[in-house]
């Protein structure tokens, strides 16, 4: 699949709800602490969402539009999420990859969701 067939507009409206939601659960969980394992499930919350909003807008391939989505708002997150945290280089290739896969797996569900 080309990606030049995608939805973009749904996939960058699904990066933007993803962005949304976390930043929406990291003002509701600053009563939590700052645990880290906290802090990684909101953000696989926020990527799963953008998956999955991408994944409802998608005409053709909703899981490679969930996994677009959630990467491209990885990539806006990462210079903070370094910052934050301190990750290496592999460190961050490990959860780009992770969130693609959590984005794949939001896309399939949203469209899954589409089709009722």
């Amino acid at each position: 699949m080309r990606l030049s067939h995608l939805n973009w507009a749904g996939v960058i409206f699904g990066s933007a709800a993803g962005l949304f939601t976390i930043f929406v659960l990291f003002v509701m969980s600053f009563g939590l602490g700052s645990n880290g394992i906290v802090q990684i499930s909101l953000l696989l919350t926020g990527f799963f969402v953008a998956g999955y909003v991408a994944g409802r807008f998608a005409l053709v391939e909703p899981t490679l539009s969930g996994g677009m989505a959630a990467l491209i708002l990885f990539f806006g997150l990462v210079v903070f999420i370094v910052n934050e945290v301190g990750l290496t280089t592999v460190g961050i290739v490990v959860l780009g990859m992770a969130v693609t896969i959590v984005g794949n797996a939001g896309g399939a569900v949203g469209h899954r969701r589409q089709k009722d």
